[in-house]
């Protein structure tokens, strides 16, 4: 719930606190990141992770704080039903890339989008997603078959053949966390 909130008013939160406190130093180059010296101490002193992946990165950009709160204090975040369409699709792309391009079609992704969700749904986190209400679960499968179903129409897997997929990137990070 933390997270929640504070990713509903973080970007308010930066902005306004950053244009004030600019406003009351007047002195625009003391203002490395996105918050101030004022605001990023009281964070306290931390284990930072030892690699960046974009994500993160897009992260931090929007929030520093919400940054720490994920990547550095870990805490849970509440799971969505758009998080569980994100794996599961995710999962679902990654499968039909792992298959000869002959084999790669709409019956098969979808196929695998609904292995996926049945294993997903097997761990209590997304167990409680739809608290047993089968027909808004049956609702949100088939809208997201239907947003895989579109990338399939942007996209044909059958000539498709990536180069790489899932190649790690990552960067060490050196200095202080305003640093980053």
């Amino acid at each position: 719930m933390l997270l929640a909130l504070l990713r509903h008013d973080c970007a308010a939160l930066c902005t306004g606190a950053t244009a004030s406190l600019k406003r009351a130093r007047g002195q625009e180059a003391m203002f490395k990141s996105t918050l101030s010296d004022d605001i990023i101490e009281p964070l306290g002193p931390m284990q930072l992770p030892t690699r960046l992946s974009p994500s993160s990165i897009v992260a931090w950009r929007q929030c520093p704080r919400l940054w720490k709160l994920r990547y550095v204090d870990k805490v849970p975040e509440p799971t969505t039903s758009a998080l569980a369409r994100g794996i599961a699709s995710h999962d679902a792309l990654d499968g039909i890339f792992d298959r000869p391009a002959a084999e790669r079609s709409e019956a098969l992704l979808h196929g695998l989008f609904r292995q996926s969700w049945s294993s997903l749904r097997q761990d209590d986190k997304y167990a409680s997603l739809f608290a047993g209400d089968r027909e808004a679960e049956r609702a949100w499968g088939l809208e997201s078959l239907g947003v895989l179903s579109s990338y399939l129409e942007l996209e044909d897997p059958r000539i498709v053949e990536p180069f790489q997929r899932e190649q790690r990137m990552s960067s060490p990070l050196k200095g202080p966390i305003r640093e980053v």
